[in-house]
């Protein structure tokens, strides 16, 4: 072979380093999911590819390179860092593969079903990228050694002389091996030898092409024989090495012929001695940069998982085949490393790149034969595993797109769809020709597989899966650790800029994945790691929280609830704590199945319209019963609920005047057409969902809360456990706003109206009943109810929900507070000045709470005031004793009148809730006109919130 091999041949493995080609990916191939499955063995199906791809061109045309260059000792260091990466990660794999069953997609597989499928995808995508463009690296190696050994290009030498591009041969007699096929007549006279190497190339790339649509059986029999070949070429340079003996070379920088001697073991290269290389990047020589050279001779030894799919008992085969090739490789690697260091002169092996060839006893072409076999056997490695890669990955729909190569043929499952479009990607890579630029990157890509192969394993066991016990024992989870480390550092030793690369490769297809990936159910690590951590933090989560961090954690109960209150409850939250409680009357024996469709139907509602809740259905023989048991056994340690939300029982109609308008808007989806949509992949959720409300539908069940006394005795219940308790009321079915996610329908209303009717003494926090008169008009504190108003407006000015539902960078929203005072009328200059004391202590309480409140949207109202605004309903007040003396029905109405003041620019209305008469836990009467009051209050209102606190505790912190 001559000159001419620098073009790719010579520099295999110098795409880490800028060279002119590669051989820096690694020569795994996938598995075979069968149709009908192929039955390889140990021998066949892993220990002859491991051993091929392992043992690849770098041992025939970079070792003793190396060797010259660093020394015995450094080359040998350098083995046992690769095999020693190599058998942490052979272990791990092995404990992985053997802990079930096992399909095609070889890393991709092993990854993806540990690690789910975003990182599975992400290293899978990666991976066939890689397998599918270094099939053309291995066929130009395949092509040059064929071109520059049978076919070399002419050149006229300073003599005149015609010579295959082995420069002057004066001194050589015409006799002489080293001149056989290089004489003038044997030559090719043409100025560039590409059009010849993209010729026999493509005539190499149809060959394997054949031999991948035949099979995986086909494939392990070329492979058996590409075998014996090889180390045949092996043994035959072994043995020439060891006999002494002089022989013609080159210096195939220059072409130059020369003299070499063969003196084992006199030679001595323990040390190093760096030089200039072009295979350095035309730059000084280090250790790192010869170990980036030599490092892909470690590689492969996943080719027998790939084809895991092929074999017949996997659980033995691969851990068995790849430890024996990794055995039988590093002995290999040992002897050559001595036989060359002790052999020859270290000018022989830095400048003679072909001396395994050209020392060869006897003939040359055995050894040559090797090498083109080498690059042959890893050629066809690449490509019958690129395309299994492909077809696991197109099967999982990881990419929709990728399905149609799926297809496996009935006979062996054999993925000729996907092998006929990486043969097109890879002659499509050979007619560009130089593909340099993109080695190291398939380097780093293999180097992040194995990484992750320990990762897998290392998480397996740290989380402690009672279902994780592989057959192959010989494994540790440190050991994994160490190996994932290990391989990370390395890839980035190699060449750090290719691995930063190759990681934001993988992190962008990760991050595609995450939000476009399929829905699985393959039971992925990150699941059992997210439980350990959240456990873990839950056991050190406080369960009293200080009011600067205290946030409403709503439990919802959902009877008969309007998506709008969802909606609503999902905006308050601001990042805390949502609970849809929903209790089906009932017997559990009868409503156990029930129960489950609910409970899947909550969780799709959800998820479909962005709600970020859990969802708890119960069954009981009452909805008190069964709220009791959701308000005491709802949370876990301090992730507890502190708020409940339930909806004020009503038979009224909801006006939000233009509400219905606004929803035509074409921009947005209406919240009927999104729940009722027809691609959910549970038949019994799509029942469930009620096709005139839209919700969990339970029409042919009882009312949940069957009575008003019930309801009453709920809320009873809510403040016997000091929960805050918010009774809503008109919240409607909601609007989709951006991406599908649900809101109020009234969000893009402009106003969030706060009205505090009955203060309270800081001692003292249970409501007024039916906001009475006993009120000091400036004991407003940070504590109970007032404060938890302030807090509760304030949280849903924070959620920045504007117009349509949509989300802005600052709130659209205004806050107005409004304070009636029902002890105080407002025609006296005293009345007046105290009117005066409570708008400028009003004042105090919003800068202090830092609420961001106009000036203009605070209001102070004295009796006479309100009577003006409530004109209509009831005269104008002139007295305290007139407002109490008013009957409880009218003076609802007149409340009504108020908070409808300017109404129609108002999205929600937050006011104090009346606590009820003791009576109505017992009496239905009562109970039934307490929630006509609270329902008069309501009517015609945009949503409304009565609010209750659980505690006379602050919910505003007003110091750092």
């Amino acid at each position: 072979m001559g000159k001419g091999e620098r073009t790719a041949l010579l520099a295999v493995g110098e795409g880490i380093n800028g060279g002119d080609a590669s051989l820096v990916m690694a020569r795994e191939s996938s598995s075979s999911r069968g149709h009908g499955k192929n039955q390889l063995g140990t021998l066949n199906g892993c220990f002859v590819p491991c051993t091929l791809n392992i043992m690849g061109i770098v041992l025939f045309l970079r070792l003793g390179w190396a060797v010259g260059q660093a020394g015995i000792l450094e080359v040998l260091l350098m083995s046992a860092v690769g095999i020693a990466l190599a058998v942490v990660t052979v272990t791990s794999m092995s404990a992985i593969a053997t802990n079930g069953s096992i399909s095609g997609g070889g890393s991709y597989y092993l990854i993806s079903r540990c690690l789910g499928p975003e990182s599975g995808g992400a290293i899978g995508i990666l991976f066939y990228a890689a397998y599918a463009i270094g099939v053309s690296f291995y066929v130009i190696g395949f092509s040059t050694a064929v071109q520059t050994t049978w076919f070399p290009l002419c050149n006229q030498n300073t003599n005149g002389t015609l010579v295959g591009d082995l420069g002057d041969l004066s001194g050589f007699s015409d006799t002489d091996p080293f001149l056989l096929g290089s004489s003038s007549s044997d030559c090719w006279n043409h100025s560039s030898p590409k059009w010849l190497v993209t010729a026999i190339g493509s005539g190499g790339l149809v060959f394997l092409l054949i031999i991948s649509l035949l099979g995986a059986e086909f494939f392990s029999k070329f492979n058996v024989l590409f075998f014996v070949i090889q180390f045949m070429a092996i043994g035959v340079g072994l043995v020439s090495f060891w006999v002494p003996h002089w022989f013609t070379g080159e210096d195939t920088g220059t072409g130059e012929p020369r003299r070499e001697h063969a003196n084992f073991p006199h030679a001595s290269n323990w040390g190093p001695h760096y030089t200039k290389s072009e295979s350095c990047n035309n730059g000084m020589c280090n250790f790192q940069s010869v170990f980036a050279v030599i490092f892909p001779m470690v590689t492969g030894i996943m080719e027998g998982a790939n084809l895991s799919g092929d074999l017949k008992d996997p659980a033995k085969s691969i851990p068995l085949g790849t430890l024996l090739a990794l055995l039988a490789a590093g002995v290999s690697y040992l002897l050559l490393i001595l036989s060359m260091g002790l052999s020859f002169s270290r000018d022989v092996l830095i400048t003679d790149l072909n001396v395994f060839q050209n020392a060869a006893y006897g003939s040359k072409y055995l050894v040559v034969v090797g090498i083109v076999i080498s690059s042959a056997s890893s050629a066809l490695g690449s490509l019958f595993g690129a395309s299994r890669v492909l077809q696991a990955v197109a099967r999982d729909n990881i990419l929709p797109v990728l399905k149609p190569f799926g297809y496996g043929s009935p006979s062996g499952d054999e993925p000729r769809v996907a092998v006929l479009f990486t043969w097109a990607i890879a002659q499509a890579c050979l007619f560009i020709g130089s593909l340099d630029a993109v080695a190291g990157i398939i380097t780093a890509i293999f180097c992040m597989s194995y990484a992750f192969v320990n990762l897998t394993c290392f998480l397996l066991c740290a989380i402690g899966a009672p279902n994780f016990r592989p057959t192959f024992t010989y494994y540790n989870k440190w050991l994994s650790l160490f190996g994932f480390v290990a391989a990370m550092a390395v890839n980035f030793f190699l060449n750090y800029i290719y691995a930063a690369i190759g990681l934001l490769a993988l992190a962008l297809i990760f991050l595609y994945l995450v939000f476009n990936g399929p829905v699985t159910d393959w039971g992925d690590v990150s699941q059992a790691l997210t439980f350990h951590q959240v456990r873990k933090y839950l056991l050190r989560l406080d369960v009293s929280t200080n009011v600067k961090f205290w946030k409403p954690n709503v439990l919802m109960l959902p009877e008969n609830t309007q998506k709008g209150l969802l909606g609503f409850c999902n905006s308050i939250k601001k990042g805390g704590l949502l609970v849809i409680g929903h209790v089906i009357v009932g017997d559990i024996k009868t409503k156990s199945k029930l129960m489950r469709i609910v409970q899947a139907a909550w969780g799709d509602l959800c998820k479909r319209s962005r709600v970020k809740s859990f969802a708890q259905v119960t069954v009981a023989p009452s909805a008190r019963l069964g709220y009791q048991f959701l308000m005491t056994a709802g949370g876990l340690g301090g992730l507890n609920f502190n708020t409940v939300a339930l909806p004020l029982p009503s038979t009224m109609a909801v006006d939000h005047g233009d509400i219905d308008e606004r929803q035509s808007d074409e921009r947005y989806d209406t919240l009927r057409e999104h729940l009722l949509r027809t691609d959910v992949d549970d038949s019994s959720t799509s029942m469930l969902l009620d096709v005139r409300t839209c919700t969990p539908a339970l029409e042919t069940q009882p009312k949940c809360i069957a009575t008003s006394s019930e309801f009453c005795n709920i809320v009873a219940d809510v403040a016997l456990l000091e929960k805050n308790i918010l009774v809503t009321a008109n919240f409607g079915e909601g609007m989709l706003g951006r991406k599908g996610r649900l809101y109020m329908d009234c969000s893009s209303r402009r106003n969030i109206d706060i009205w505090l009717i009955a203060g309270q003494h800081p001692q003292d926090h249970a409501q007024d009943t039916l906001w009475s008169t006993d009120v000091d008009p400036c004991d407003m504190e940070f504590r109970g109810v007032s404060s938890l108003l302030l807090q509760l407006g304030k949280t849903l000015h924070l959620s920045r929900i504007g117009p349509g539902g949509m989300r802005h960078d600052k709130s659209s929203h205004s806050l107005r507070l409004f304070q009636l005072l029902p002890n105080v009328v407002g025609t006296t200059p005293e009345e007046e000045a105290l009117l005066m004391r409570a708008q400028e202590r009003l004042v105090e309480v919003a800068e202090k709470a830092r609420l961001d409140v106009e000036a203009t949207n605070l209001h102070v109202l004295g009796l006479a005031e309100a009577s003006r605004w409530a004109a209509g309903v009831c005269n104008e007040l002139t007295s305290a004793e007139a407002y109490a003396a008013m009957p409880g029905q009218q003076r609802c109405e007149m409340l009504n009148a108020l908070f409808s003041h300017d109404k129609d620019d108002t999205c929600v209305i937050f006011t104090t809730l009346p606590s009820a008469d003791p009576t109505c836990a017992d009496d239905e009467a009562a109970a039934r006109e307490y929630v006509r009051d609270l329902n008069i209050v309501s009517r015609q209102l945009p949503p409304t919130v009565f609010v209750s606190a659980g505690q006379p505790t602050a919910f505003i912190s007003t110091a750092v």
